[in-house]
Parts: structure tokens; sequence; C-alpha cells
């Protein structure tokens, strides 16, 4: 019975140590690592489209080749910040692995229609402690510009998700609430 009695005790004495040691290592995954502080959140900014869908005043998409009045031929170019960027426009869609942002002919879907536009993928959100506005002068190539300012930014709620907020002004005029897609009705 003694000898007995020993086995069982270093059978507990061997789980108990390998119970131990599981509960230390799953407490040292928890521990900040040194790469984030407390009460910090990982966002996720990888750059997002501004897509501009331009008509005319009839309501004919002006980047749809199917339109005769259409200024694919022109050459559009944008300013950011005052920086110029002037990409020659792109008859396929914008690869995050292989582009490095630029300005690019897309289309967005509204209400289950595949819509022609331009897309400029340089946009990235800030966190709203940094948040400013990021200006933008759209030139069609033929003389006309627009102004665009955006407004992309994220807040961090109580539960540590975070709140994207998007808003875009057109020539000082709020142009879309909650999106990053300008129309610009040519006159």
């Amino acid at each position: 019975p003694i000898i007995i009695m020993r086995l069982k005790m270093r059978r507990f004495i061997h789980i108990a140590c390998i119970g131990l040691l599981g509960i230390s290592i799953l407490s040292s995954c928890t521990e900040n690592n040194g790469s984030l502080k407390d009460n910090e959140v990982l966002v996720q900014t990888n750059p997002t489209p501004v897509c501009f869908i331009i008509k005319d005043s009839n309501n004919n998409n002006l980047l749809d080749y199917n339109v005769d009045s259409n200024i694919l031929n022109q050459d559009i170019s944008i300013l950011e910040n005052g920086s110029e960027y002037a990409f020659p426009l792109q008859l396929c869609e914008y690869k995050p692995e292989t582009d490095l942002g630029g300005l690019y002919i897309g289309s967005i879907t509204v209400d289950n229609i595949q819509i022609p536009c331009l897309k400029y993928w340089s946009i990235h959100a800030r966190p709203e402690s940094e948040n400013k506005q990021t200006h933008l002068l759209l030139n069609l190539g033929d003389g006309t510009s627009y102004e665009v300012d955006v407004d992309y930014y994220y807040q961090i709620d109580n539960n540590y998700n975070a709140i994207f907020h998007k808003q875009t002004w057109l020539n000082g005029e709020l142009n879309s609430a909650n999106s990053l897609v300008v129309t610009i009705i040519r006159e």
C-alpha cells in the first residue's frame, strides 16, 4: 500500500507540474510583448480609393466609352496636397499587391449597377488625433479642375473597435457623407 501511495503521489506531482507549466505558457502568451501599449488597437489602414463619378448635365457618364462626349482621351491628372501625381489612366482595376497607388479607370457598384469612375488609390485612414483633410485637385485635362477635400479617419470605441469616418467636399460644399465617392456634374 505504501508503494502504491508513493506512485500515486509521484503521478499527482507530475500532473500538477505539467498543469503549472501549461498555465505559465498560456499566461506568457497574454502578456504584452512590447509591440503594443496597453489599450492600443491595431487598425488596418490599407489604401482606400476616392472614387470620382463624372457626369454631364444630361446625366451621361463621361467616363463611359459608350458615351460620345466621354473624356477618356484627355490628359487627366491629380494633385494631392500640392504634389502632382499625373498617372496615365489604366484600363484595369487597381491591384494592391502589384500597384503602388495612383489614378485609374475603374467602376463602382451603385444600386447593383456597375458605374465607370476614376479611382484615386492613395488615401489612408488616420487616427482621429492625427486627422487632417487631404486636399485633392482633379484636373480633367481640358482646363477644368475640381477641388476635393477628403476626411478619412477612425476613432476607437469603448470595445476597442475602429469606427471609420468618411466625408468629401467638392469645391467647398459637402458632396458625400459616410463615403469616399465624389459625384461631379459638369455644366
